[in-house]
């Protein structure tokens, strides 16, 4: 009997030793709710399980401290504040939005609720050099902007483009696009009107029509030609006004008329001297030119034209044969030139 008696007080020792390591074991409790009262997205006070816990939250571990993705947060400190580092964000939770963390031997799962936190943004609207204030509208974040107000009346020549992020450049914002609790300013950002441009070549073999944009460049523009002119360009004004080439903004707020100048070229003279006659032709300088047959002359054959040098006696062959094409730069003379007939004697 000593001998079970015995057996059975180890036994009980050993249960009892048993049951007790098993009532040291962290268990979960009851889902309780964490009611965050600071908004300033660093340091909340949180209540959970009837314990009010100070939480800490940095970096990514605000990202994934939100409603509906569980993460495993581990809490050291005292009793009275703890810190929570966010680990991987794998944790599995039996109801959507709640939170698995652990503060000493205890485990809580919580569910967050954000008591404090803005729902909805006032958004300014900057007119960004535009005409007429267009009033603050509040939005509610998270939501599509849905009514955005119309644009302010347009700097001259130009139209409104829409409400952007930046004052320059940004990101353009839709009736889709949902409201940040980061954007409070959105700018009004204009494009040029389009125009259109009626080119008049006054004279010239081209006269066309362009559209182009208020405050862009004009771009290509053709080049016209006119016989006896050199082109000179593009101007506002028929006569005088300015230049306008393809690198020049427009800045014409309307249709406009771009007018052709002209310049008069030189005129060179071309002397020609055959059979005792002389005549005299007037070219532009450059202008190209098909030599005549020069005039007969007795016991001679006419074979072409020689440029005039004075003093010079001209032998050989011809500079120039009749039919050929020259280009005339400066005053010239040309002298027939001749090929002797040998006339046989009579009788």
């Amino acid at each position: 009997m000593k001998g079970l008696t015995h057996k059975r007080s180890i036994l009980g020792i050993l249960c009892a030793l048993f049951f007790g390591m098993i009532l040291l074991i962290p268990t979960d409790v009851e889902a309780a709710e964490l009611t965050v009262t600071s908004s300033g997205r660093k340091d909340y006070t949180a209540v959970a399980n009837g314990e009010t816990i100070r939480v800490t939250l940095s970096g990514a571990a605000t990202n994934t401290y939100v409603m509906g993705k569980p993460s495993w947060i581990t809490v050291t400190g005292s009793t009275a504040s703890y810190k929570l580092v966010v680990a991987k964000n794998t944790a599995k939770s039996s109801r959507r939005g709640d939170v698995t963390f652990r503060a000493g031997n205890k485990v809580f799962t919580v569910r967050i609720t954000q008591k404090g936190a803005p729902t909805s943004v006032t958004v300014k609207f900057d007119n960004n050099g535009g005409t007429g204030k267009v009033p603050s509208k509040p939005y509610k974040i998270g939501s599509a902007y849905s009514k955005l107000p119309a644009g302010p009346a347009a700097p001259k020549g130009m139209q409104f483009d829409g409400w952007y992020t930046k004052k320059s450049g940004g990101t353009k914002v839709t009736t889709k696009t949902k409201a940040s609790a980061s954007v409070t300013v959105l700018y009004a950002h204009y494009t040029g009107k389009t125009y259109t441009v009626r080119f008049d070549s006054q004279g010239g073999n081209k006269a066309f029509v362009k559209n182009v944009k208020y405050g862009n460049k004009y771009g290509k523009l053709e080049t016209p030609k006119k016989y006896g002119y050199d082109f000179v360009g593009w101007f506002t004004a028929a006569k005088g006004g300015k230049e306008i080439t393809s690198r020049s903004d427009v800045t014409i707020a309307g249709n406009h008329t771009l007018y052709a100048h002209w310049k008069e070229k030189p005129r060179c003279t071309v002397t020609m001297k055959s059979g005792g006659r002389e005549e005299k032709i007037y070219v532009y300088k450059g202008e190209k030119i098909t030599l005549p047959y020069g005039h007969g002359k007795e016991n001679a054959e006419f074979v072409g034209w020689n440029r005039y040098i004075d003093g010079v006696k001209y032998c050989g062959e011809p500079d120039y044969k009749p039919g050929d094409q020259i280009v005339v730069n400066s005053d010239i003379t040309l002298v027939g030139h001749y090929k002797r007939i040998e006339v046989p004697p009579l009788g």
